[in-house]
Protein backbone atom coordinates (compact mmCIF):
# COMPACT_ATOMS: atom_id res chain seq x y z
CA UNK A 1 0.00 0.00 0.00
CA UNK A 2 1.33 3.12 -0.57
CA UNK A 3 1.16 5.93 2.16
CA UNK A 4 1.24 9.95 1.67
CA UNK A 5 1.32 11.92 4.20
CA UNK A 6 0.81 15.64 5.06
CA UNK A 7 3.37 16.95 7.54
CA UNK A 8 4.23 20.60 9.10
CA UNK A 9 7.57 21.53 7.83
CA UNK A 10 9.33 25.03 8.62
CA UNK A 11 7.92 27.60 6.49
CA UNK A 12 4.87 25.14 5.54
CA UNK A 13 3.11 21.80 4.67
CA UNK A 14 5.38 19.09 2.88
CA UNK A 15 3.35 16.16 1.01
CA UNK A 16 5.47 13.25 0.98
CA UNK A 17 5.32 9.74 -0.25
CA UNK A 18 4.21 7.89 -3.35
CA UNK A 19 6.75 5.76 -5.04
CA UNK A 20 9.16 7.68 -6.90
CA UNK A 21 7.98 11.24 -5.88
CA UNK A 22 9.90 14.32 -4.47
CA UNK A 23 8.41 16.13 -1.58
CA UNK A 24 6.14 18.84 -2.37
CA UNK A 25 5.95 22.01 0.30
CA UNK A 26 2.93 23.93 0.08
CA UNK A 27 2.09 27.34 2.52
CA UNK A 28 -1.39 26.10 3.62
CA UNK A 29 -1.99 23.17 5.08
CA UNK A 30 -5.26 22.89 2.82
CA UNK A 31 -3.57 23.02 -0.08
CA UNK A 32 -1.11 20.13 1.38
CA UNK A 33 -4.13 18.07 2.18
CA UNK A 34 -6.02 18.55 -1.30
CA UNK A 35 -2.86 17.66 -3.15
CA UNK A 36 -2.32 14.49 -0.91
CA UNK A 37 -5.81 13.60 -1.32
CA UNK A 38 -5.45 14.06 -5.32
CA UNK A 39 -2.39 11.92 -5.44
CA UNK A 40 -4.20 9.39 -2.95
CA UNK A 41 -6.05 8.80 -5.31
CA UNK A 42 -4.06 8.38 -8.15
CA UNK A 43 -1.70 5.78 -6.59
CA UNK A 44 -4.83 3.68 -6.06
CA UNK A 45 -5.69 3.41 -9.52
CA UNK A 46 -1.86 2.48 -9.88
CA UNK A 47 -1.16 0.21 -7.40
CA UNK A 48 -4.71 -0.90 -5.99
CA UNK A 49 -4.47 0.90 -2.79
CA UNK A 50 -3.62 4.22 -1.05
CA UNK A 51 -3.57 5.67 2.33
CA UNK A 52 -3.41 9.48 3.27
CA UNK A 53 -2.15 10.87 6.18
CA UNK A 54 -2.65 13.54 8.02
CA UNK A 55 -0.73 14.95 11.03
CA UNK A 56 -0.86 18.59 12.64
CA UNK A 57 2.38 20.39 13.49
CA UNK A 58 2.97 18.50 16.90
CA UNK A 59 3.17 15.48 14.38
CA UNK A 60 -0.02 13.58 15.89
CA UNK A 61 -2.20 11.83 13.50
CA UNK A 62 -4.87 13.67 13.45
CA UNK A 63 -6.75 12.56 9.64
CA UNK A 64 -6.70 9.65 7.84
CA UNK A 65 -8.54 8.52 4.15
CA UNK A 66 -7.98 4.98 2.09
CA UNK A 67 -8.31 4.68 -1.52
CA UNK A 68 -8.89 1.57 -3.46
CA UNK A 69 -8.84 0.87 -7.31
CA UNK A 70 -11.79 1.27 -9.35
CA UNK A 71 -14.01 -2.27 -9.43
CA UNK A 72 -15.02 -1.05 -12.78
CA UNK A 73 -14.58 -4.00 -15.53
CA UNK A 74 -13.11 -2.89 -19.02
CA UNK A 75 -14.99 -3.47 -21.41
Amino acid sequence: MTVISVKAVPGGWAVEGGPGTAHLVFLRGGEAERKAHQLGAQWAEISGEAEVRIHDRTGALVGRSLYFASQAVPA
